[in-house]
């Protein structure tokens, strides 16, 4: 049985320029990881690299419609195994709704920590985007934002 969460947060902007964020390297770097390769196309490459974290995580674009959904595989340096991550931008008159959904775990203590991660950089994309603010540098950076929701679905193996 693999296990995934979607979680949904929305942003005073359009889906192309939230897109932008989502698939430049540079905009990246400005709410995601420190350091970022990312090649924007499916089968493209990317690498992500944490100050503060030992390891570097890389992956392969596996959908990319630019404007609505990137997707790509997802294997920090200490895990096992790869999930899927997947972005999914639905427009709503001057906000976004951003989707993440991030698939393929066997275990719940790595789908927890997965969620609370997610929660924060997707606040951070919102403050970053509407404030102008990284919220990486900040000592309540592990608090849980309010409009963050996750939906946990369990799936059965095929």
């Amino acid at each position: 049985m693999t296990r995934s969460a979607t979680l949904q947060i929305k942003i005073e902007s359009d889906a192309a320029h939230i897109f932008e964020y989502l698939s430049d390297a540079t905009k990246l770097s400005l709410w995601f990881p420190d350091q970022a390769v990312f090649e924007p196309q499916i089968g493209g490459r990317y690498h992500f690299r944490w100050k503060e974290t030992a390891g570097l995580w890389s992956g392969v674009v596996t959908d990319f419609v630019r404007g609505s959904t990137l997707a790509f595989t997802w294997r920090p340096p200490d895990e096992p195994y790869e999930t899927n991550v997947r972005f999914r931008l639905i427009p709503q008159s001057s906000e976004t709704v951003v989707e993440l959904t991030h698939s393929g775990f066997t275990s719940s203590g790595s789908l927890d920590k997965a969620i609370e991660a997610w929660r924060f950089y997707l606040q951070n994309l919102k403050s970053v985007m509407e404030e102008a603010t990284d919220l990486r540098g900040r000592s309540n950076k592990r608090r849980s934002p309010a409009p963050v929701r996750p939906r946990r679905q369990r799936k059965a193996k095929a």
